[in-house]
């Protein structure tokens, strides 16, 4: 037999899982949707999603209540201890996506040249080359 007590630690769960799986992440997403949305957990847009697309309007409608959380910048602990452990060695995000973009760049370039080296036409007729 059902109590309250049962489906109040039910709704907990729900509410404060753990997220250290996918499976609890997409619960917690999907009751932080119920609630959000006023609906149910068998609501047709619901099970439609991916919990991909559940993650990003969870971030969407995190982003429009609170806009300034783009501006804020998080302190990264590992960002930190990586600097430290690099020296001058190390390298920012920005500075590698920068150096990857410029590989492609050189590479898109390179290639291009060795088309334009390349015969405009391709042929299997060897007569010109035997002689005849």
């Amino acid at each position: 037999m059902y109590s309250l007590k049962n489906f109040e630690v039910i709704a907990k769960e729900y509410i404060n899982g753990k997220t250290d799986t996918l499976e609890g992440i997409e619960t917690r997403l999907t009751a932080w949707y119920c609630i959000t949305f006023n609906t149910t957990f068998h609501d047709p847009k619901l099970l439609e999603m991916t919990l991909e697309e559940l993650i990003i309007l969870y971030y969407m409608h995190l982003l429009k209540n609170n806009p300034e959380l783009l501006s804020e910048e998080e302190k990264d602990e590992y960002e930190e201890w990586l600097k430290k452990q690099m020296g001058n060695k190390y390298v920012s995000e920005d500075q590698m996506v920068q150096h990857a973009t410029g590989y492609e760049e050189a590479e898109k370039k390179r290639l291009e040249e060795i088309k334009n080296r390349l015969p405009e036409k391709i042929t299997t007729d060897f007569s010109a080359i035997r002689g005849e």
